[in-house]
């Protein structure tokens, strides 16, 4: 933060941060932990911090450290019935989706309640960004529980931009060919992943909270 603040090109007093999915999650424990950011974009977010991932699968390592020391983060959760639904889908080529482990996850509060990210901390204009039919995780439910958080707080600012029938990608029109619409990946081995959504949806969405989103950063 320090080093970006003393670049001669940025204006010191106007950092905002965007992320979307992990990078969503990144940006709410940035503005939560530097005040001085300006604004806070956050697209299928998490409320909590999770596990580190490799290979596409969460492993027990931290995502995220803070002065070379590890956050606390939850691990996805699947029991045995998850777990067969998983290597079913995979034998009969389905597509699998995350999201009923991140849901799991959510039912020890003591656990949950470590691992918060302390949204209440920023000061600054917040926005989030959602599609109901996210497959991949909660993160209409993780985003009602920012925003709840946020008004028992008393925040100021705050902009949830929910789209019901699109998926894990409802933004960010003119980024890479395939971001939106991508509903499907096959990272190889047979299996694939279902992000949610549809072309359609996933593509108004992304082309409405694109200019919601500029005239947020305005």
């Amino acid at each position: 933060m320090g080093w970006l603040q003393n670049q001669s090109s940025i204006c010191s007093g106007q950092i905002g941060v965007i992320g979307l999915s992990r990078g969503g999650e990144l940006a709410l424990q940035l503005g939560a932990t530097y005040l001085k950011i300006s604004a806070v974009i956050a697209a299928s977010p998490s409320a909590y911090r999770y596990a580190g991932v490799r290979n596409n699968m969460p492993l027990p390592l931290p995502a995220w450290t803070l002065n070379n020391e590890a956050l606390p983060y939850l691990k996805p959760k699947f029991d045995a019935s998850g777990t067969f639904q998983f290597f079913w889908n995979w034998i009969t080529r389905r597509p699998n989706g995350n999201k009923a482990g991140f849901i799991k996850t959510l039912k020890d509060s003591a656990k949950t309640a470590a691992v918060r990210i302390p949204v209440e901390r920023i000061q600054e204009p917040i926005m989030l960004v959602s599609g109901g039919d996210d497959q991949l995780l909660p993160s209409f439910r993780f985003a009602e529980i920012v925003m709840k958080r946020l008004t028992c707080h008393h925040h100021p600012y705050n902009i949830h931009l929910h789209y019901k029938d699109a998926g894990h990608f409802p933004c960010f029109p003119y980024t890479l060919p395939y971001m939106p619409p991508n509903v499907m990946l096959s990272p190889g081995g047979g299996m694939t992943i279902t992000f949610g959504g549809n072309d359609k949806a996933n593509t108004r969405a992304a082309l409405d909270s694109w200019p919601k989103m500029l005239d947020f950063l305005k």
